[in-house]
């Protein structure tokens, strides 16, 4: 399994409409071939925060995400919305998922 994080702070004018976007890409991205969630989450204390979490079988799975057609078209929408972004990516300390 791998996982990115994508932390975002959305520009104060644009966090309604950053939140309706990453809304939206959810629904699209989580259909990916190799994709096992991709969850989009709006701080609770400051709205402008979102926290973007992906997770995929397997990091050569990302290439199916980043080929989508949609990625090139939502990361031109959003990307006037941004004021910062920060990546981090993980792979799972557990071959083949934790069973607890």
């Amino acid at each position: 399994m791998f996982t990115i994080v994508c932390k975002m702070v959305a520009k104060p004018e644009h966090v309604a409409d950053l939140s309706k976007q990453l809304a939206h890409a959810a629904t699209v991205y989580s259909k990916d071939k190799g994709t096992i969630a991709w969850y989009a989450n709006q701080h609770v204390k400051n709205p402008a925060e979102f926290v973007l979490v992906e997770v995929y079988e397997s990091e050569a799975d990302v290439k199916t995400h980043t080929a989508n057609p949609y990625f090139a078209q939502h990361n031109a929408i959003v990307k006037p919305w941004v004021k910062s972004f920060e990546l981090s990516y993980y792979k799972s300390c557990t071959e083949g998922g934790s069973k607890l």
